[in-house]
């Protein structure tokens, strides 16, 4: 039994990693000290020359347990003896986070996954974990994206989340690590019931595998089809979304408002999705869909990762700053001379420039509002100045007619094309 275990996990994790990340060759694994990740830890050490894997580990210590400062001793021992190079990232979780202190801890966790050089992180995560993740999201009504558990592999901040024990149960872990002899620490939280997650390990799953005959396997094919269900939902949520976004920023409530109720909420929850990195919450979604239905003029969100803003009829996102110095000139019917633009700089619109024109002076700030340039981003917008500080053009909208010349130059930047209205028009 024990060479077929070994068998088994080592090729698995092989074909795994052909499959799904033949083309990175780097991979960093999150360390717990615990049982799933050291085998996997011993696992990935036994195929990294097979693969050229440049193999590293990180360790986060989240200081809610006494011995937290010995796990990360026993981590260094392990990481050393196997010349895997190891990162300890420190963390202060939050105990009246509304994430609670498991999902503020595990937000902490993923925040600093992000960091990694590497461009796989490999977790240890096996079918109890699943069957456990099924089951709480069950409880809690995660509908069928919370109930399509985890996947193999995901898309994480530019890097790829890569789970490839999900098949095996914990047994057979306890199995390799028994064969091979490898240490391991042991988390006494894990034993308290009062965390949902125990509670269904210790006592309501063992209940059920008695009682059900293949319980695991069954539970494992509803998630399977859990997930080929949510692949279908979100294949017909990203088309729906290419058509109703003229970009990756903006979202045209007009046309969402055309799509049936189901489609209308994925969409929204894909878009969302695409800004923030991260999950998405079923409160935000709501409250987001009341007001786009009742034609609010004006709305903002807060999110993680910048804010949502309603207005004109569509809805943006918006990070919170625009690249600066990326200023490109481009040849126009029109223009400033070349002379000129070697002598202008960069920067943000003050509420008192003003762009010369031929009757007069035009205000910058009410410039924008008649190109219905959206309120949010008015503040951001940025001028080309002159060496008295005077304004000469407003990227992406005017120059100054005064100074223009045929075939002269018009300045603009790529990112703020996204808030010319005219666009969309």
């Amino acid at each position: 039994m024990a060479n077929s275990t070994k068998i088994n996990l080592i090729e698995a994790v092989c074909q795994s990693w052909s499959e799904n990340c033949a083309d990175h060759f780097s991979c960093e694994i999150a360390l717990s000290g615990g049982l799933d990740s050291v085998v996997l830890l011993h696992l990935l050490c036994s195929i990294r020359h097979r693969f050229n894997i440049n193999l590293s580990a990180i360790h986060v210590h989240h200081g809610l347990q006494k011995v937290a400062d010995d796990w990360v001793v026993f981590c260094q021992k392990l990481c050393h003896q196997y010349q895997v190079p190891l990162r300890v990232e420190y963390v202060n979780v939050d105990s009246n986070s509304s994430l609670g202190i498991e999902g503020e801890a595990r937000a902490q966790r993923y925040q600093k996954f992000s960091g990694s050089v590497a461009t796989v992180i490999a977790m240890a995560h096996h079918l109890d974990d699943q069957i456990e993740t099924f089951f709480l999201s069950l409880l809690r009504g995660g509908g069928v994206r919370g109930m399509s558990a985890m996947p193999v592999i995901r898309n994480f901040n530019h890097k790829t989340l890569w789970r490839p024990l999900l098949q095996f149960p914990r047994k057979q872990l306890e199995e390799y690590a028994k064969t091979h002899n490898l240490p391991y620490v042991q988390d006494p939280s894990n034993a308290d019931t009062n965390y949902l997650r125990n509670w269904l390990r210790h006592q309501l799953l063992p209940q059920c595998d008695k009682r059900i005959t293949s319980f695991q396997s069954h539970i494992e094919s509803d998630i399977r089809s859990m997930q080929n269900a949510l692949a279908t939902i979100d294949e017909i949520a990203k088309n729906d979304l290419s058509d109703i976004c003229p970009c990756d920023e903006v979202l045209n409530v007009s046309k969402w408002k055309e799509l049936s109720l189901s489609r209308r909420e994925e969409v929204l929850h894909q878009f969302i999705k695409k800004q923030v990195l991260g999950s998405v919450n079923t409160h935000l979604l709501q409250d987001i869909s009341k007001h786009l239905f009742r034609q609010t003029k004006q709305h903002y969100w807060q999110l993680s990762a910048g804010n949502l803003y309603l207005q004109y009829d569509f809805l943006w996102f918006f990070c919170g700053t625009i690249p600066e110095n990326c200023v490109q000139w481009r040849l126009a019917e029109k223009g400033l001379p070349e002379s000129l633009i070697k002598k202008l700089h960069l920067r943000k619109v003050e509420p008192d420039d003003v762009l010369p024109t031929k009757i007069g002076h035009k205000n910058v700030i009410k410039l924008l509002q008649e190109r219905k340039i959206p309120l949010f981003i008015r503040k951001h917008w940025q001028v080309l100045v002159d060496e008295n500080d005077i304004c000469r053009a407003v990227v992406n909208i005017r120059c100054d007619e005064n100074e223009s010349i045929d075939n002269g130059y018009i300045p603009a930047i790529p990112q703020l094309n996204r808030y010319l209205m005219e666009l969309y028009s």
